[in-house]
C-alpha cells in the first residue's frame, strides 16, 4: 500500500513532523477540564516511520486522528485554501522543546498575572482606606480639636517662654473679646 503524497493544508508538530491537515473540531473539555481539539490528518511516510505507526492504523483515506489540548494548537494561517496548523507537542502528545519553552512563558505570564491581581487588590484596599480617612478627616479634627489647641498653646509657650510679644496666645489672654 502506498500512501498518497501529502498536500496543503499543512500541520506541523513541535518535533518537526508534518502531515496534511484534513479537518479539525473542538471536542470540548476532557475529564481534567482542559479544552481539547481533535485533528484529522494524513501523515507522511517519515512520520509513520518515526513513530512506528503501522499503515493498518490509517483509515480508508490514509488518515488518522489525534486529540491535543487546544492551548498547544496554533493556526499559523487561517486561509481556507492554505491553512497551516502548528501543534507544539509531538504527534503522540508528548512534550517537545517548543512545549517546554511555551510552558516557561506560560508560567512566567501566570506569575505576572497573579502578581498584578495581588497588587490590584492591595491598591483597591489602599484606596478604600484613603477614602475612609479623607471622608472622616473633619470628624477626626473635631474630636481632637482640644488636643490641637493645647499643642498650639504649648508650642506658643515654648517659642515665647517669657510671654513677650509675638506669642500665640488666644484673644481671651490678650484681653480681647
Amino acid at each position: 500500500m502506498v500512501i498518497p503524497e501529502t498536500r496543503l493544508p499543512w500541520i506541523f508538530w513541535g518535533d518537526g513532523s508534518q502531515g496534511q491537515l484534513i479537518g479539525k473540531k473542538d471536542v470540548g473539555p476532557d475529564e481534567d477540564g482542559i479544552k481539547m481539539i481533535e485533528i484529522r490528518f494524513r501523515p507522511t511516510e517519515e512520520l509513520l516511520a518515526l513513530y512506528g505507526i503501522p499503515k493498518s492504523e490509517l483509515d480508508h483515506e490514509f488518515s488518522m486522528s489525534a486529540r491535543y489540548p487546544k492551548s498547544v494548537a496554533i493556526f499559523l494561517s487561517q486561509d481556507p485554501i492554505n491553512q497551516t496548523l502548528f501543534v507544539m507537542c509531538d504527534v503522540k502528545g508528548r512534550e517537545t522543546t517548543v512545549t517546554n519553552l511555551n510552558s516557561y512563558y506560560l508560567d512566567t505570564i501566570t506569575g505576572y498575572e497573579k502578581r498584578i491581581k495581588a497588587l490590584t487588590a492591595q491598591n483597591a484596599w489602599l484606596h478604600s482606606e484613603m477614602k475612609k480617612m479623607t471622608s472622616h478627616i473633619n470628624e477626626y479634627i473635631k474630636q481632637n480639636a482640644e488636643m490641637f489647641l493645647t499643642a498650639i498653646k504649648v508650642r506658643g509657650d515654648i517659642d515665647n517662654p517669657l510671654g513677650m510679644g509675638g506669642g500665640s496666645g488666644t484673644q481671651d489672654e490678650e484681653g480681647g473679646m
